[in-house]
């Protein structure tokens, strides 16, 4: 293989947002290292990327462990000897009424939603310096900025993740690292369906009671939700030449739907 001009690292990347972003960023200079949880799910993205990369390296890991939120910046360092771009886009979290919630519901919440990016990013820092910069693009979501009751560990561990993207930028742009981050609203994906599903389990309405209440709680100017490739496209432009002077910033991407404007 001709060695790569760029290596990207990309968590969560079996599914949905995350899938969509490895194949924006996939090219016939770039190797890919892309992890998940599931095995045979991250097999089939990893085969639909290969013919659009120069190598795709496929890493089972639970990043929201110290151990699994490494792996896919040792692999990539391992084989490629170096690591270009990191998005922390791994996250997730049940869906259940705030003061239901136990102790141990929001450690995991913090540790799969604002741990694992803070470990990935630790991780990769010292190469991205030894190799003159770098990008680092953490997925946050807009719960960040207007939280909701049955998304509270998940909401709480994106508004740290925007807070940490900030204080991320400040401390590694001498070193040529940028650092920002996206906080998506409702888009199609297989999560989001699985959302919806679960909150109507949780509160006995239909799956489309719920995304009607959704969507009379937070309309979309808009007028629909997003998709993949649209959130990609952002991370795409983001970790180019092109975005060379934007670190320490956060990008809201949810067709016009939050209501305040910082």
């Amino acid at each position: 293989m001709t060695e790569p001009d760029r290596v990207v690292v990309v968590t969560g990347a079996s599914k949905g947002i995350g899938r969509a972003i490895a194949a924006e960023l996939a090219g016939a200079r770039t190797a890919l290292v892309v992890s998940a949880r599931g095995a045979a799910e991250l097999e089939r993205a990893a085969a639909d990327l290969r013919p659009r990369a120069a190598a795709v390296e496929a890493v089972v890991a639970d990043v929201s462990t110290p151990d699994g939120a490494r792996a896919p910046v040792e692999r990539a360092l391992a084989t490629f000897g170096r690591i270009d771009v990191l998005v922390n886009n791994a996250g997730g979290g049940p869906i259940r009424p705030l003061l239901e919630l136990t102790d141990d519901d929001w450690q995991a919440g913090l540790a799969l939603n604002f741990l694992s990016a803070v470990r990935g990013a630790a991780a990769a820092t010292p190469a991205m310096i030894a190799g003159g910069g770098g990008s680092i693009i953490n997925v946050a979501s807009s719960v960040a900025r207007e939280p909701d009751a049955l998304f509270g560990p998940y909401g709480a561990a994106k508004a740290a993740l925007v807070n940490y993207t900030k204080a991320l930028a400040n401390a590694t742009a001498q070193h040529g690292i940028r650092a920002n981050c996206i906080t998506p609203g409702i888009v199609d994906t297989e999560g989001s369906r699985a959302v919806g599903e679960e909150s109507a389990r949780v509160t006995g309405r239909t799956v489309d009671e719920i995304m009607a209440a959704m969507l009379r709680k937070h309309p979309i100017p808009l007028g629909r939700i997003g998709r993949v490739e649209e959130i990609a496209g952002l991370v795409g432009y983001l970790v180019s030449d092109r975005a060379a002077w934007i670190t320490g910033s956060v990008f809201t991407i949810d067709g016009g739907a939050q209501h305040a404007a910082w």
